[in-house]
């Protein structure tokens, strides 16, 4: 009889350690719901990276330009970027989001000036079509050949 009470004690006590440790796994996520949208005509911007600062978590958002990111709570103190192609950067503490509602980010555009580069050919066409003509028989087998599988 002492065993049985010892058995339901042990097995009490692991199903109680069990769901603390599953609140304790619950518990630490965070999601925060966005949506991103060009600053000047309101348009949503798909595809565009959604990451905390220094590690490779992350998101991408979606044809409306929403996203739902979840990630740890310890990461709250962290920083926000967002990227996508032809805006600037937008970077932002975690901390001054509110994360109980749909956040929406303007992102302002930006433009780059590239530097011009320049391709020079040093081979005429005639010169194109008579090295050509010159390697088409290492290019081509001269008898019929099958291919063992």
């Amino acid at each position: 009889m002492n065993i049985t009470k010892n058995y339901r004690l042990a097995t009490l006590l692991y199903l109680l350690a069990l769901f603390t440790a599953f609140q304790e796994v619950t518990a630490q996520q965070v999601t925060l719901s966005g949506k991103l949208i060009d600053s000047e005509d309101g348009e949503p911007l798909p595809f565009a990276t959604i990451g905390i600062e220094g590690t490779s978590i992350g998101v991408i958002s979606n044809t409306q330009g929403a996203f739902d990111f979840h990630f740890d709570s310890q990461l709250l103190s962290g920083r926000l970027v967002i990227r996508t192609l032809g805006y600037q950067d937008h970077i932002q503490l975690i901390s001054e989001l509110n994360l109980d509602q749909i956040t929406t980010f303007q992102m302002e555009k930006m433009s780059i000036q590239l530097e011009e580069i320049v391709f020079v050919d040093s081979l005429s066409g005639g010169d194109i079509l008579k090295i050509a003509l010159e390697r088409v028989t290492s290019n081509y087998p001269s008898a019929p050949y099958t291919m063992d599988g």
